[in-house]
């Protein structure tokens, strides 16, 4: 009796220690560690190096200074890449287990559950049965947090605004506070103190 078996697709694995090998800062090695597990989620998620490339100098906001594609195409680009995301997040999303398993009720669950309190049951028994729910996996995590930070431009109709609610204005303060610090570091730069406000 052969069993099928329904997992996900594998992803390239890079060991994070080549890039944080010598003396940093405490802040600057959390900073490098921060920047690989977005790397590391994106690989995740399906993409090769040059689309995560594009996507992290797309949410990050910088143009670089070379010559460029057209901003069509650039575009549709980077809703490839969020297709790809969205497509790639709905496979890890389905359960991981044999396609034959039969999924019990909260009740039949708990039933189970009872019958072998305190007993080891054997591991393949537990991959006969499982209760419906869902985990959310570290790339679900990160596209919901990329979700939040940037909007991809769509031909779809734009959303009404309400005049009175302050997340309307998100954009104008963020661009105004990175306005903001660069002109402090700037000063800095320059040897001069910024005012405090």
């Amino acid at each position: 009796m052969s069993k099928k078996e329904s997992f996900a697709p594998g992803t390239m694995y890079k060991p994070f220690g080549k890039e944080a090998a010598g003396t940093m800062t405490l802040s600057q090695f959390q900073t490098l560690h921060e920047k690989d597990q977005e790397t590391a989620s994106l690989r995740e998620l399906g993409l090769n190096e040059t689309e995560i490339l594009i996507w992290k100098s797309h949410v990050s906001g910088e143009k670089k200074t070379k010559l460029r594609a057209t901003p069509e195409a650039i575009q549709n680009r980077l809703q490839d890449i969020e297709e790809r995301i969205s497509e790639r997040q709905r496979i890890l999303c389905l359960p991981q287990r044999f396609a034959k398993s039969k999924q019990l009720t909260r009740r039949e669950m708990e039933i189970e559950k009872s019958l072998f309190q305190g007993a080891d049951r054997h591991s393949f028994l537990k991959a006969l049965y499982y209760q419906a729910y869902h985990k959310k996996t570290s790339a679900d995590k990160y596209m919901t947090s990329m979700k939040r930070k940037i909007k991809l431009g769509t031909k779809d109709e734009p959303q009404k605004k309400n005049k009175g609610d302050p997340m309307n204005n998100l954009e104008s303060f963020y661009q105004e506070m990175i306005m903001k610090k660069r002109l402090e570091e700037f000063q800095l730069m320059r040897g001069v103190i910024p005012e405090e406000p």
